[in-house]
């Protein structure tokens, strides 16, 4: 009797145990990071990618949209991951969108919510992708198991992001952000190129300025060289007309565009080789 008693006695400590793991710890948090050689907006861009997921995300299986906005944050997206056999659904959100800088992630699940916060750090030799992670179970049993897995998601995570670093060093570069230039007019100009395959046009001809928002932009990086489609012209001689375009990047923060403008879908008069009145362009931001 004395021993089932003690066994007992064992048997139910080891329970509040358990038990209290869940009381003292309802949620973890870790972090990871990964530096790169690539500008944040080149890291940002193949991170961002959905369609490059499934190259560095683990047991990655399909993504859909469900919603979608313009300026990214409240966007949802359905993940599907195996694992094991079995198949993960995820549901994600934009909480944060800040282009080539910062992005926050709520994930839910039925057993937990993940809140992602990923910094894209400028470095003197590139980029640092640093995440913080933030996981609470749904129910008790998984939220005494959490602090259990806290190694190893961290692991699972890291192992991710060195996928992702190689894949952004392979990637080409991204021309979202700021560039500014001079044309061989002398006139100075800066080009603003979104993730969302916007842009605007700021040009500063002898002291007359003059802008162009809400254009949109259309790139092959396949091409040699590659071409870059300036559309959505709204005025001026250019209105109704495309700017066909051909690029070649000089490192991660200068380019050279030369172009010639044509009718929508004509794109025989793109240049094929850079002329004298190619512009060369340097990324601010």
């Amino acid at each position: 009797m004395r021993k089932i008693t003690i066994t007992g006695i064992v048997f139910v400590v080891g329970i509040l145990a358990f038990v209290s793991i869940g009381m003292m710890y309802p949620e973890v948090t870790y972090e990871t990071s990964v530096h790169v050689s690539r500008s944040r907006a080149t890291a940002f861009s193949v991170m961002m990618d959905i369609d490059q997921m499934g190259e560095w995300m683990q047991n990655f299986v399909s993504a859909e949209t469900l919603v979608e906005h313009d300026d990214f944050v409240g966007n949802r997206y359905r993940f599907e991951f195996e694992e094991d056999g079995e198949m993960l659904v995820l549901e994600e959100e934009i909480v944060l969108y800040v282009e080539s800088q910062v992005v926050g992630f709520h994930l839910t699940h039925e057993i937990m919510d993940i809140d992602i916060q990923i910094s894209f750090i400028e470095t003197t030799g590139g980029t640092t992708i640093a995440a913080k992670n933030t996981v609470r179970a749904t129910n008790f049993v998984v939220r005494s198991l959490l602090p259990l897995m806290k190694g190893s998601m961290a692991s699972d995570q890291t192992e991710q992001y060195r996928r992702l670093a190689a894949l952004v060093e392979d990637s080409p570069t991204s021309i979202v952000g700021e560039w500014t230039g001079k044309s061989g007019m002398g006139n100075e100009q800066l080009f603003t190129f979104r993730g969302n395959g916007t842009m605007d046009w700021f040009v500063d001809a002898g002291g007359n300025q003059f802008s162009l928002e809400g254009m949109y932009y259309e790139r092959d990086a396949t091409q040699s060289p590659q071409t870059l489609d300036l559309m959505g012209f709204k005025s001026g001689p250019l209105t109704d007309r495309t700017l066909f375009g051909i690029i070649e990047f000089i490192g991660e923060d200068s380019l050279r565009f030369d172009a010639e403008a044509g009718a929508i879908g004509d794109s025989s008069v793109r240049p094929s080789i850079f002329t004298e009145s190619t512009t060369l362009y340097t990324r601010i931001n």
